[in-house]
């Protein structure tokens, strides 16, 4: 575990250095997104709860919180990485929808609600995948510059996430290295 937080502190500190040197909006929206994924993948591995042992209800507060953050500062980065969709009505209303959607449950589970939360956001996480692989793909044929690189890490994350997801639902056989699919693709994205 420490190889990989490890890891991604020396990305988030590289691109953290670099968001400053070159003022470039992707990069700040891209150490969010690596910022909040190290830090879902600690709260799922049960890591953060030495930062605050006397409040575990804080604890599954944050990672409820951090799944939708996630996903929004990851549509914050395609928005800013993969730019050619603003140039496309139909693209450009779906990426604010999935904005609008994810920042909005962060405002729901930060006040204090919690019916349907996880539900509604993992029913909106297969979508919003989707939508990730058909802009990357979109971009690639309209020659936006490093559209294909975004394809392949996101299919990276999606194809690692996925073999995670159907190995805790029975229809892969469990593997143990199978508990760090997810950590392995957010390295590797």
């Amino acid at each position: 575990h420490l190889v990989y937080y490890g890891m991604m502190g020396a990305i988030f500190l590289y691109n953290l250095f670099l968001a400053i040197a070159v003022r470039e909006r992707a990069y700040f929206a891209y150490i969010a997104y690596v910022l909040s994924a190290t830090l879902l993948m600690a709260s799922v591995a049960g890591h953060t709860t030495y930062l605050w042992p006397e409040a575990p209800v804080f604890e599954q507060a944050l990672r409820d919180w951090l799944v939708a953050f996630c996903a929004f500062s990851a549509f914050l980065f395609i928005g800013s990485f993969l730019t050619f969709l603003h140039k496309r009505p139909l693209l450009r209303a779906a990426w604010i929808g999935f904005l609008v959607f994810f920042g909005l449950a962060q405002i729901y589970r930060a006040a204090g609600f919690q019916l349907l939360y996880i539900p509604v956001i993992s029913a909106m996480i297969l979508p919003a995948g989707i939508f990730g692989v058909v802009t990357a793909v979109l971009g690639s044929f309209a020659r936006e510059p490093f559209a294909r690189l975004f394809l392949v890490a996101w299919l990276i994350l999606i194809l690692s996430a996925s073999v995670l997801g159907l190995s805790n639902l029975g229809v892969l056989p469990h593997r143990p290295w199978m508990n760090h699919a997810v950590r392995v693709g957010t390295l590797v994205e």
